[in-house]
């Protein structure tokens, strides 16, 4: 049992988890639009997740010299193999979509610079990873449509909403200086907040060609992921139980496909 919850432990302290979320919503964009994107895309996608998140979460503890532990070292050598995966599966892809994803790295390096504005970082993030898992494949598909924006639209208000809980359990430990949702709006505000969001999600449901039944089920997780969401919750119920909504989504996508 002990080798099993270090496993686990790894596999969420690496990003591994997160990286597989931001893979899912890609797949869901690829299955509601009907796309067929590179196999090398899907590739470098989870992988600059997990280097893009592993940089911003451990790249502070480097430079102050306190990644001596096991723990920094071996995440340290996982994360140059993911930037070696990362590059090699990068290069593969054509120049169009090389300059696409090299400036979702660009907007990844942005965000120390706006963590300092709390009530901001949250609507960041969205778009940054909508910008990933949304704009890049219809870019790369060629197909600027309506229903590009559709999804857009919905994938941002999605994302806005599943990222409530981070900011609550965050906010027990985020300085008062951050002037977060949580800390302007106080928690059952920010639930509301989190709850109106997706009200113009499933409003586009309406317009949206396939897929209702699952978003509908998307929309009810991530309504119930922000009710049971407390500042005293497990660390693994938003690295975890939050980030595989996603997951589920995806997954629901597939059966019903």
């Amino acid at each position: 049992m002990r080798i099993f919850w270090s496993i686990f432990d790894f596999y969420i302290q690496s990003s591994l988890h997160v990286g597989l979320a931001v893979l899912a919503l890609l797949h869901c964009t690829n299955l509601l639009a009907q796309f067929s994107m590179p196999p090398h895309f899907s590739v470098v996608v989870f992988w600059g997740t997990v280097l893009g998140y592993n940089f911003l979460k451990y790249s502070a503890l480097f430079w102050q010299g306190k990644w001596k532990s096991n723990r920094i070292v071996a995440l340290t050598l996982f994360t140059v193999l993911a930037g070696i995966c990362f590059l090699y599966n990068l290069l593969q892809l054509s120049w169009a979509a090389q300059g696409y994803l090299l400036s979702a790295g660009i907007l990844v390096l942005c965000y120390p610079l706006l963590r300092k504005y709390g009530w901001l970082k949250l609507f960041f993030v969205s778009a940054a990873v909508t910008y990933i898992t949304v704009f890049i494949p219809y870019c790369i598909a060629a197909n600027y449509s309506t229903e590009m924006l559709l999804q857009l639209l919905q994938r941002f208000f999605l994302l806005s909403c599943l990222l409530i809980p981070f900011e609550i359990w965050d906010s027990a430990n985020d300085p008062l200086s951050l002037h977060t949702l949580p800390q302007r709006l106080g928690i059952p505000k920010t639930k509301m907040l989190g709850y109106g969001l997706l009200i113009p999600f499933l409003i586009l449901v309406v317009w949206q060609p396939n897929g209702h039944f699952a978003s509908l089920v998307i929309a009810l997780l991530s309504a119930l992921s922000i009710y049971f969401t407390t500042v005293k919750r497990s660390m693994y119920y938003t690295s975890f139980w939050v980030e595989s909504v996603p997951i589920v989504w995806w997954v629901v996508l597939v059966v019903m496909k």
